[in-house]
């Protein structure tokens, strides 16, 4: 027998699927005498769910809501909806009669909240005239400190460099010195560290091609060739 103190229900999603972000929208967009209103987006490793309502607040007139013409577009690519055969979420109803409201939840291919700005497309008819609902999803502005920060700078005349870090922070690599410094984005720019010599052997490098940092800021991974 097991005793608990206590018994949390959670979603099924929380264990199958957990949402690595979760951005919470609310905004509603009337056309045609069709409410369409974007709730929220979870981001996660397996897919990216939306979650709508569409109202039909015409008096007599039925409407058809398309869900597997749903887009999403990320950058210079489209993504398609998808389905998950592990969780059973609500769908909006093809046909809505009039005055009848549908909520459901669309799933799109995992899609990168740290990335660019996402555009979802939604489509409804009505009397066969295509009516389309177009949500501009500003991620780079809910959540800035998470974006990777990509900045060119050249410290030395004739350096080639490479930057990328925290918004504190620029970590930077030289093709002509091997040398990698951290460098402070505060005011001007400074060097505060330098580490590294030529060579092969620890703590030395040949060419450095690529940085990145941990998301705690505590270890610095260096590509070198």
């Amino acid at each position: 027998m097991i005793n608990a103190d206590s018994i949390i229900r959670i979603e099924c999603t929380q264990v199958i699927s957990p949402a690595q972000k979760l951005i919470t929208m609310e905004e509603t967009q009337t056309k045609s005498g069709i409410i369409v209103t974007l709730h929220k987006i979870e981001f996660s490793d397996k897919n990216t769910r939306v979650y709508l309502t569409v109202d039909n607040n015409n008096k007599n007139t039925e409407i058809s809501f398309y869900d597997f013409n749903s887009k999403a577009i990320q950058g210079n690519r489209q993504f398609e909806t998808t389905t998950d055969y592990d969780v059973d979420y609500p769908e909006v109803e093809s046909d809505i009669p009039a005055g009848i409201v549908e909520d459901g939840v669309i799933l799109f291919e995992p899609l990168e909240y740290k990335k660019n700005n996402l555009i979802l497309q939604f489509e409804a008819s009505k009397n066969y005239e295509d009516v389309k609902f177009i949500f501009n999803v500003d991620l780079l502005s809910q959540y800035p400190q998470e974006q990777e920060q990509v900045k060119s700078l050249d410290v030395t005349s004739g350096r080639e460099t490479i930057e990328k870090s925290s918004p504190e922070n620029i970590i930077s690599k030289s093709n002509s010195n091997q040398v990698s410094n951290p460098i402070s984005t505060s005011g001007n720019f400074k060097l505060l560290s330098t580490w590294g010599s030529p060579g092969t052997g620890d703590g030395q490098f040949n060419h450095p091609a690529s940085i990145e940092n941990d998301p705690n800021g505590q270890r610095i991974y260096i590509a070198d060739l």
